[in-house]
């Protein structure tokens, strides 16, 4: 009975040849197995998320760069991925290694892009491993993903407490706890302010300014967009 083989401690595939040997030192037809050894841990993948802050409702598409070359000789099996709000975490129950059902994108190497979502608010983080075809875990790389459901909280000031004789120059302002409200371009956060269902005055960022003339009493509306 043949109970172990020691296996060459450097990867690769090898070839295996067991025969039977009688007491008179026959031996028998041999027979041929290949074991195919790889204990290398792959670099790590590198995992890219969405730019900036995301709604609430969306879904996010995680894409995985892949890890850099030399690959394993078994090559990319595929990759482990886990999201959590904590400091620390990991796909695997063993980091070192992942079992076939810890795979979460099991198709090789260029099976690289996953969709998550929606997720919680706040920074939930995307943390991958990349496993090789004999199942060693690289290094843990993680990536945030950052999400905002809450409105902007907004105040209007310059609002007199009786009448005025005068012109009002009314002020709208925006805060906001997460994705913030500084001024990022054409498609970032803006403040608006309109009067008596006019044309709103519009300004990038997080305060906008408007006079209200005329004698009467004037509606006034305001809003924001983080």
């Amino acid at each position: 009975r043949l109970n172990s083989v020691i296996v060459p401690s450097t990867p690769g595939a090898y070839t295996v040849e067991v025969w039977l040997e009688d007491p008179e030192g026959n031996y028998g037809p041999p027979a041929f197995a290949i074991l195919r050894f790889d204990d290398a841990v792959p670099a790590a993948p590198a995992p890219i998320a969405p730019a900036g802050w995301l709604a609430a409702h969306e879904v996010a598409s995680v894409a995985i760069g892949h890890p850099p070359g030399p690959l394993p000789i078994s090559g990319i099996r595929g990759y482990a991925i886990s999201l959590d709000q904590g400091d620390e975490g990991s796909p695997c129950a063993i980091q070192a290694r992942c079992a076939d059902a810890e795979i979460d994108l099991p198709g090789g190497i260029d099976d690289d892009a996953i969709a998550v979502g929606p997720l919680p608010e706040g920074t939930t983080f995307a943390r991958v491993l990349a496993v090789s075809g004999s199942g060693v875990a690289s290094e843990l790389a993680s990536v945030p993903i950052r999400v905002d459901g809450t409105p902007p909280r907004l105040s209007l000031e310059g609002i007199p407490s009786g009448w005025s004789s005068d012109p009002v120059r009314l002020s709208a302002t925006a805060t906001d706890p997460l994705s913030g409200m500084a001024t990022a371009g054409p498609g970032g956060p803006f403040s608006a302010v309109a009067v008596d269902a006019g044309a709103p005055a519009l300004a990038a960022g997080d305060s906008v300014s408007i006079w209200v003339t005329g004698s009467g009493v004037h509606r006034v509306a305001y809003f924001a967009r983080d």
